[in-house]
């Protein structure tokens, strides 16, 4: 049908799923590759579980990838929703982002999806405003992709993404699907993001 639905999951959600002790989400991918078990059957095991959904396919996309893919492209337009600064020198993060509309380079895009704690005067960020932005950056993705700048980028985007990503998905079913979803539009995308109550 060429639709899809992009779930968020904030990162600081509480899991409970058989054969670990409950806790964040975002610590889940850390257990499952650290286990004797295959990482991606593990990660699907975990998240059908969660979710109640089956999970055919895990596709792991590192930050390098993130940055790499958006500059590829040229980089994403967004609108940021507010003035962002943290500065971690021990972690090597700077994030220094100005509210409104603009093109985002790839490590701004990513300190835009980061983008949680402020320690220079500018308003902290809760986790789902963090979700929200990571949807927009699909969005914007999604745009980006049916754009002259991918057809001639292509080679390098490729590159971007095969470099650092590591995913279960056959070689034959990535390129079907790709070729079923390389003119699908925002509109038939189901942006669904989860809701909870903050402890």
């Amino acid at each position: 049908a060429k639709t899809a639905t992009v779930v968020s999951i904030p990162r600081d959600s509480y899991m409970e799923v058989s054969g670990y002790s409950g806790g964040k989400a975002n610590g889940f991918l850390a257990k499952a590759h650290f286990s004797d078990k295959d990482e991606h059957e593990e990660v699907k095991r975990m998240f059908s579980e969660y979710l109640e959904i089956p999970i055919n396919y895990v596709s792991i996309v590192n930050f390098k990838t993130f940055e790499d893919v958006i500059d590829a492209l040229g980089g994403i337009y967004v609108d940021v929703d507010m003035d962002m600064r943290y500065i971690d020198r021990a972690g090597g993060v700077d994030i220094n982002l100005k509210q409104g509309p603009q093109v985002l380079t790839g490590k701004e895009a990513l300190d835009f999806v980061r983008y949680r704690q402020s320690n220079a005067g500018t308003r902290q960020s809760s986790d789902i405003e963090r979700n929200e932005r990571q949807q927009k950056v699909i969005q914007a993705l999604v745009d980006k992709v049916k754009s002259p700048s991918f057809v001639l980028n292509i080679g390098e985007i490729l590159d971007a993404m095969g470099e650092n990503i590591r995913t279960d998905i056959p070689e034959s079913k990535l390129k079907r699907l790709v070729q079923a979803y390389i003119g699908v539009s925002n509109e038939q995308i189901n942006y669904i993001r989860l809701q909870g109550v903050w402890r």
